[in-house]
Parts: structure tokens; sequence; C-alpha cells
């Protein structure tokens, strides 16, 4: 019984890699066909601008946020 099993498990494997291979490929030619396209490269510059500006105003805030609170530690020590 667990001499079927096993093999059953191994002819699953192998043809479930074959199978699973083809399919990667299939996947990997679509999402490369869809990464070159000229909409996916204008949305990924778009995405990079909006983060950089993200990015800058977070920073900004914390700055800000960060000399607040140490404007209001000077006070509490005096």
């Amino acid at each position: 019984m667990r001499i079927r099993i096993i093999l059953a498990f191994g002819v699953g494997y192998v043809l479930g890699t074959k199978a699973g291979r083809q399919r990667y490929e299939q996947l990997t030619r679509w999402f490369e066909h869809i990464a070159d396209s000229s909409m996916a490269q204008a949305i990924g510059d778009r995405s990079r601008e909006l983060v950089g500006s993200s990015t800058a105003a977070a920073r900004q805030a914390a700055a800000s946020g960060l000399s607040a609170a140490a404007g209001q530690i000077r006070k509490v020590g005096r």
C-alpha cells in the first residue's frame, strides 16, 4: 500500500512539474509583455513620482513634529 502511495505521489509530482513549468513560462511571457507596454511604463513612472513626493512630505512632517516636540521639552526643562 505504501509503495502505491509513494509511486502515485512521484508520478503526480513529475506530471505536475511539467505542467507547472509550462504554465510558469506562459505566465512569465505574459508578464514580460505587460511590463514592456507603454501603459505599464507610465504607471511605474507615476508611482515613483508619487512615492518620492510622499517620502519628502513625510520627512518634512517628521522633522516638523520633532522640532515641535523638542520645543515642548525645552519649555518643560526650564
